[in-house]
């Protein structure tokens, strides 16, 4: 529904353009790009329902959207992709998930900006649906009109007079900013594998990636796992903290991430990467206005939350889960992770579903001693 809304919405306005000038793009050029690549057509097919999330309906999918070796992302798709393009990218992510971006970083782009393309607020939303587009399209494993259409937004977006992560569309544009960076790696890794007679072996029994933004960088590479190669299928809930899964909230991401439980087949294995947002959001806040006596209580009853939800899931669902550590992105919480992944691991060692939840532990890696 959403694709076809996108469709819906190009194709009223395929006469406007965002921006003003050389750097500004025609929506219908986008929609002529989806297109001639067929972009739409596999969100329009039927599936039949008893396998509308297993094998069958993944390898469908793929042979429709099977990638072309001339799309992937070559350095002349990516041409775009400069190191400063990079700093900005990473000063884009940091600042809509709540880092503090240097002023170096400021300084460079506010630099490279003066001059540059200014949107109307109608142009800001219309390209906030087309980050939304190629979220969904990355998701469903569609890479194959990707690098055309992100080579397409690049001309207009590194020219843009105001960077993304200081408008309203911050968050539209920093999973566009990841995606675009992880694209180049994926296309790549996904044409590699079209090629390879094991990734037949590696897409009939999938491991499915549940988690917040962390989700998306492992998204369609392999693994090995007891001597079987797993294709890593992502099931992304935008924004979920384990607090939000408490029976009392209301607050979107609980929906959708009962949502994608559900686009789960019974049985799956299942690899979780949630909690950062908790150690970033709420907690310290809870612990300033009284509502806990410490920091450590905090994490307590947050991590309960979850480990509740989790239970019914391993009743209703039979998963075998595979906890992994919440990753210590920013500085400015990585004091609050290191102790909420020592009570996570407590936590899930200590479980009753012992046997079907595995704590991955490697969380002492994901930093270096200093």
């Amino acid at each position: 529904p959403c694709i076809k809304a996108v469709k819906r919405f190009l194709r009223e306005r395929r006469d406007a353009r965002l921006g003003a000038g050389a750097h500004g793009i025609d929506l219908g050029e986008l929609l002529a790009v989806l297109e001639e690549h067929e972009a739409f057509a596999v969100f329009e097919e039927d599936v039949p329902p008893e396998s509308a999330h297993g094998p069958a309906s993944f390898h469908a999918l793929q042979s429709r959207i099977a990638c072309d070796p001339s799309l992937t992302c070559t350095e002349e798709h990516l041409h775009w992709l400069t190191t400063e393009s990079k700093v900005e990218h990473a000063a884009l992510v940091e600042r809509s998930e709540g880092g503090d971006v240097t002023p170096a970083q400021t300084e460079q782009v506010t630099a490279e900006r003066s001059g540059g393309v200014e949107l109307a607020d109608w142009e800001l939303n219309a390209l906030a649906v087309v980050f939304t587009m190629v979220k969904i399209m990355y998701l469903c494993g569609a890479f194959r009109c990707l690098p055309r259409v992100i080579s397409v937004i690049e001309r207009l977006r590194i020219h843009l007079e105001v960077p993304l992560h200081y408008t309203t569309i911050r968050n539209e544009a920093a999973y566009y900013g990841c995606i675009s960076q992880v694209l180049g790696i994926t296309s790549q890794r996904a044409d590699q594998l079209s090629k390879n007679v094991r990734h037949e072996e590696a897409s009939s029994r999938p491991l499915y990636v549940c988690g917040d933004s962390h989700s998306l960088s492992p998204a369609w590479s392999e693994l090995e796992v007891a001597g079987q190669r797993r294709l890593l299928l992502p099931r992304l809930v935008t924004g979920l903290k384990h607090w939000h899964l408490r029976k009392e909230s209301t607050f979107y991401p609980k929906y959708h991430f009962s949502q994608a439980m559900e686009s789960i087949p019974e049985g799956s294995d299942v690899l979780m990467i949630f909690g950062e947002i908790d150690c970033r959001e709420g907690i310290l806040l809870a612990v300033e206005k009284g509502r806990y006596e410490s920091v450590e209580e905090g994490i307590r009853k947050t991590l309960s939350v979850f480990f509740k939800k989790l239970k019914a899931l391993l009743r209703s669902k039979k998963f075998r889960v595979f906890l992994h550590p919440v990753l210590p992105v920013l500085p400015q919480t990585r004091s609050m992770v290191l102790k909420y992944n020592r009570q996570f691991e407590e936590m899930a060692r200590s479980f009753e579903g012992a046997g079907r939840v595995h704590w991955l532990d490697f969380a002492g890696d994901l930093l270096e001693e200093t």
